[in-house]
């Protein structure tokens, strides 16, 4: 095991990169890229400093051996620590920092970190670790923290791409991209990032976040993603069993969800403040989702298409989503219960429907609907009521209840 350390500015060729008051310059000085790294080995670049990679190519590192749990390899940065290191493709290159798979070819690098590293102008990905087989189910190990992404001009990438089993990204930043902000594919942590300036033009990616779950179980919480592109999604989730909370999302202009919950089941979706014309999209699901506890303000409540619901049910395959403790303000239509159970949800102001059951809810009861265009599509259910909730301050919006509200004591219990 060794420490590597490099400044591409003011670092000497001559020097043996084996301590901070040595390091080499070159990418291609021994072991810095032209030579491999051992398990174990971290590689520190000097904060503030920039690579060129249009001109010096791939921050790519290759391993003699892969490493392990016990022997990791990261990827971090020295000196001053406000600072990041600065990788630059100057819109030429097409990732920026890309760890070597010449040692499995087919699932890519293991037990491999990323952190405190800043990609700008590159083509394709700004920062990925990915199998070349891009399944998302190899046992990765594998970790981008605290890394700044952007102005990535790959219309069908992503700016931070990884894949794989037990994977993380955490505490970044993605701005200015023209495919995915994050593309997130296989199980893990996915938390604490910023989104900003995603966008799909000419492309068929552009989601803030996307998890694409192959095993599922994902946690995904406490983002901040703000869209401004259209027709995208905030936070796409595609994955079984996946807990998605207490993430602020958005919506500068209408789209395809804020937060959509594609083709999957068993996801738990709570404590998310969502603010836009769009809401949470339970779309074409293959089983159960529960939607819970979220607060959900829309911007535009005459806004007339259907994408402008607080939650939605709808799509191909309708199935017994768990809908309760929600508050939902502004959007034209407020709740689309379908075939659902919807319980002790607060909706009001809503341009068209508070509450709109559909083809019929399975449970609806203990709701509160005001100040809508219609309360209720049709009977409100038992214990449902039309008052107005007193919230201690609807504009902000908070879920607070003033003393004497008429919701105090009138949910309805709910097993587990």
């Amino acid at each position: 095991m060794a420490d590597k350390y490099w400044d591409p500015e003011l670092g000497s060729d001559s020097n043996s990169g084996g301590s901070a008051l040595a390091p080499v310059k070159s990418w291609n000085a021994a072991n810095i890229g032209g030579g491999t790294f051992a398990p174990g080995d971290t590689l520190y670049m000097a904060a503030g400093t920039t690579y060129d990679a249009a001109a010096n190519g791939r921050l790519a590192p290759v391993f003699s051996s892969s490493p392990t749990a016990v022997a990791p390899f990261k990827i971090t940065t020295y000196g001053d620590p406000t600072l990041r290191g600065i990788v630059d493709g100057k819109g030429t290159r097409d990732i920026g920092v890309r760890p070597a798979v010449s040692i499995d070819q087919a699932n890519g690098p293991r037990y491999v970190t990323v952190e405190n590293i800043e990609a700008k102008r590159f083509t394709a990905h700004g920062i990925s670790i990915a199998e070349v087989l891009d399944t998302g189910v190899t046992d990765a190990n594998n970790t981008i923290r605290n890394c700044y992404v952007h102005h990535c001009t790959g219309i069908n990438n992503a700016a931070i791409n990884i894949y794989g089993q037990n994977i993380r990204v955490e505490d970044c930043i993605v701005e200015d991209v023209a495919g995915d902000g994050i593309l997130f594919r296989g199980q893990g942590y996915c938390g604490r990032n910023t989104i900003r300036r995603v966008s799909n033009t000419g492309g068929g990616y552009g989601d803030g976040i996307q998890v694409d779950g192959a095993h599922g179980q994902t946690i995904v919480e406490y983002n901040d993603i703000t869209r401004e592109n259209t027709d995208k999604q905030a936070l796409l989730v595609v994955g079984n069993n996946c807990i998605v909370r207490h993430n602020y999302i958005k919506g500068v202009s209408s789209g395809a969800g804020l937060l959509t919950i594609f083709q999957s089941q068993g996801n738990q979706v709570y404590g998310n403040v969502l603010v836009g014309t769009d809401g949470i999209y339970l779309l074409d699901a293959t089983g159960v989702h529960y939607c819970f506890a979220n607060i959900i303000v829309g911007t535009n409540p005459a806004e007339t298409a259907q994408n402008s619901t607080g939650i939605d049910t709808g799509g191909t395959y309708v199935h017994q989503h768990q809908m309760h403790h929600n508050l939902v303000i502004g959007h034209q239509r407020g709740i689309y219960a379908r075939n659902s159970y919807c319980r002790n949800n607060i909706v009001m102001n809503c341009g068209g429907t508070g509450i709109d059951t559909g083809v019929g809810a399975i449970v609806e009861s203990n709701n509160l609907s005001w100040n809508n265009g219609t309360n209720f599509s049709g009977a409100p259910g038992t214990g449902s009521i039309q008052v107005d909730p007193k919230l201690v301050d609807p504009t902000r919006p908070w879920l607070g209840l003033k003393p004497g509200s008429p919701c105090q004591s009138a949910g309805a219990y709910i097993q587990g």
